[in-house]
């Protein structure tokens, strides 16, 4: 096989060869693949601000299972997820708890700056202390109030506009910004709306001054 003389026009080969044996091409390539996240996140179209910004902020105040009094003051400046527990029955309370933790694991990267908010109706004190203490639930992310009748979570619902949401989360505010009913579905949704209020902590609009 005879060689091309030095004067022969390089082939697409050897062009190739010289291109990516030049460093500036690997600078290039390794720029631009760089760039793509950052050009897509520029380029992608913003999420719609969740409803509920411009209502009012839930108002509920219940004691724990120690008597201390919790008010919906007293967790602003958290993102809240809030639903209710039964005392009257274990089994159904102890499912209810392992769900939550279930739950809990899914949010976890929001760490401190999400509480699980749980109204506990139709039993005694003693139980919540009981199953708290059983479960090691006692926690700063985690609130458990005493509601014996379920009134309180009804006046959120009420509040909420909603007779039978299953979860509410609020806004680092107290605002209701959305509301979700049991199914894998609807935490599907929570989950997403929590990574957004997550993300718009600094810009979500505060409260009109009173």
């Amino acid at each position: 096989m005879t060689n091309p003389p030095d004067d022969a026009p390089p082939t697409a080969a050897s062009e190739r060869s010289r291109l990516l044996g030049r460093p500036i091409f690997w600078v290039l390539l390794i720029g631009v693949l760089w760039s793509l996240p950052l050009i897509k996140s520029l380029t992608s179209e913003m999420p719609d601000m969740l409803p509920g910004f411009d209502d009012a902020p839930l108002e509920f105040a219940l004691v724990d299972d120690t008597g201390r009094e919790i008010a919906a003051e007293d967790l602003r400046g958290h993102l809240l997820i809030i639903t209710e527990m039964t005392l009257a029955n274990a089994d159904a309370m102890n499912a209810t708890f392992d769900d939550l933790r279930g739950l809990r694991k899914r949010v976890r990267g929001l760490g401190h700056a999400a509480l699980f908010v749980v109204f506990c109706h139709s039993g005694k004190p003693s139980d919540l202390t009981t199953l708290l203490d059983d479960r090691k639930a006692r926690k700063p992310a985690n609130v458990f109030m005493l509601d014996p009748d379920r009134a309180a979570f009804e006046d959120v619902r009420r509040q909420a506009r909603s007779r039978s949401a299953t979860f509410f989360i609020t806004d680092t505010h107290g605002r209701v910004r959305g509301v979700y009913g049991a199914e894998e579905e609807d935490r599907d949704r929570m989950v997403g709306a929590l990574g957004l209020l997550a993300n718009w902590r600094a810009s979500d609009p505060p409260l009109p001054e009173s």
